[in-house]
Formats: structure tokens, C-alpha cells, sequence
């Protein structure tokens, strides 16, 4: 019961939802007066004219105020920077960041070796040095 419930709660919401993303439409009908404009269609023997609305981003503005803003645009399209820095680029800096990071850590290494160690810690600190050098042979300059 309760799911049947919620379906046609979730129907009945879409189904408004969805009217009101259409676009209405007009009729412009004769009237005595001039003419008449309606959301329903005109009565029998009058000239139906349908119109369908149409609502823009710059409707109702003068023709000097949509000018000055197309204009405007294209003055913020041309003052638009260029991209900083294209995809390459920031690969390449960053590369160039880890070789710098991989050479400090190189010469902190080959310090402690000249310095002196346990030998416990030889073994380690000559992996690492020949981890780095591996490194930066392989994908430095």
C-alpha cells in the first residue's frame, strides 16, 4: 500500500515538474477591443495567431543595452587570461620537483655514508644510494 502511495506521489511530482519546464503557449486572438492575448486557444470564428513564449536572458532591454553587453562580452572574452600553465607543463614541474627532491635526498645519504655509521645501517644506506641513483639515471637529466 505504502509504495503504491509513493509511486503516484513521485508521478504526480514529476508530471508537474515536467509542465512547468515546458514553454506555455499564446494565443493571440481578435477581440472588439483590438487584439486579445490568451493561454487557451480562441473561440470559433476568431483568427488564431499561436505564439509561443520565449523567454531570453536579455528580454525587455532596450537595443543600446543588449549592443553594450554583447560588446562587454567580447571585451571579457579578449581580457581573459591564458591558461597558466597547459597539462605538460605542470607534469613537467612536478617532475622536476621529485628529481630535486630525489637529489637531496642523494647527497643526504652520501653524507652520512662519509660521516660514519653502525654496521647495521650500511647495508640500508647503500640501498638508498643506489635506489636514488637508479631513479635519477632513469628519469632525470
Amino acid at each position: 500500500m505504502f509504495a503504491t502511495v509513493s509511486g503516484r506521489l513521485a508521478v504526480l511530482l514529476m508530471s508537474t515538474l515536467l509542465a512547468s519546464a515546458v514553454p506555455a503557449d499564446i494565443y493571440r486572438c481578435d477581440g472588439p477591443e483590438g487584439p486579445v492575448f490568451r493561454d487557451s486557444p480562441c473561440r470559433v470564428g476568431q483568427r488564431p495567431e499561436r505564439i509561443t513564449a520565449q523567454v531570453a536572458e536579455d528580454a525587455g532591454l532596450r537595443a543600446s543595452e543588449r549592443q553594450w553587453l554583447k560588446q562587454r562580452a567580447v571585451e571579457r572574452r579578449q581580457k581573459r587570461p591564458a591558461k597558466t600553465t597547459p597539462a605538460r607543463k605542470r607534469d613537467d614541474k612536478a617532475q622536476a620537483r621529485r628529481c630535486w627532491n630525489k637529489q637531496q635526498r642523494l647527497e643526504n645519504v652520501r653524507a652520512r655514508l662519509r660521516r660514519g655509521y653502525k654496521p647495521s645501517q650500511g647495508d640500508r644506506l647503500r640501498r638508498l644510494r643506489q635506489q636514488y641513483e637508479d631513479y635519477l639515471s632513469r628519469f632525470c637529466d
